[in-house]
């Protein structure tokens, strides 16, 4: 399901987010059928630091992963969804492992790529399966991450440490497998009800007054 809460980081704090990350890696990736391929770069940042939270309305002691992918002007097929495997997990977390995606880029960023945001995103944890898809509206423009198109998508958690993990991107008939960061989801502490639904009113209070 589209969970609201998890929209809040703006197009303004994704500007901001561009100071070195704890970690970073990228790839080149490529896939192919009888109908043509898609190439595209993904790469993969996690956020850890105080200065970076407060940079982008975290509340204090998250951790954020961010995921940007670059559909290459030279690929014939667009890019329908992107799923990520983590491992099975227990309704107790599901709070505290929010997917978003940045719903904008600046201007000065989109003049290689068209940014074209995911319009679906959930995290199943019966499953251990993240997803991102495209074509979940009646909007026709966003039913694909077409060739010359970008999306950053991102996974706010309350993890002491961060793993890696596989994804997939899928187009018409084609996908690849690629590495990226995933918070570790074996070390989220879980708190009290109480607590936690303290730690939610924080995310919206807080965020909201950094960026008045």
């Amino acid at each position: 399901m589209l969970r609201p809460l998890t929209l809040l980081i703006t197009t303004a704090a994704f500007g901001d987010i561009v100071g070195d990350p704890t970690a970073y890696m990228s790839y080149d990736i490529w896939s192919q059928d009888e109908d043509g391929f898609f190439s595209a770069t993904v790469s993969s940042a996690v956020y850890t630091e105080p200065e970076q939270q407060e940079v982008v309305g975290l509340p204090d002691g998250a951790l954020l992963v961010t995921i940007k992918i670059e559909n290459d002007w030279e690929s014939t097929l667009a890019i329908e969804d992107l799923d990520i495997y983590v491992g099975e997990s227990t309704s107790d977390i599901s709070a505290l492992v929010m997917p978003g995606y940045f719903t904008d880029e600046p201007i000065e960023r989109q003049m290689e790529y068209f940014y074209n945001a995911p319009d679906y995103v959930d995290f199943a944890y019966e499953t251990g399966l993240f997803s991102w898809d495209w074509g979940f509206s009646d909007d026709t423009t966003t039913d694909s991450l077409a060739p010359g198109e970008s999306a950053t998508v991102w996974i706010l958690s309350w993890a002491e440490n961060y793993t890696s993990a596989p994804g997939v991107l899928q187009g018409d008939g084609t996908a690849t497998v690629f590495e990226t960061f995933m918070p570790d989801l074996e070390t989220i502490p879980v708190p009290a009800p109480g607590a936690l639904a303290l730690g939610g009113l924080g995310i919206l209070t807080g965020g909201r007054r950094r960026r008045s």
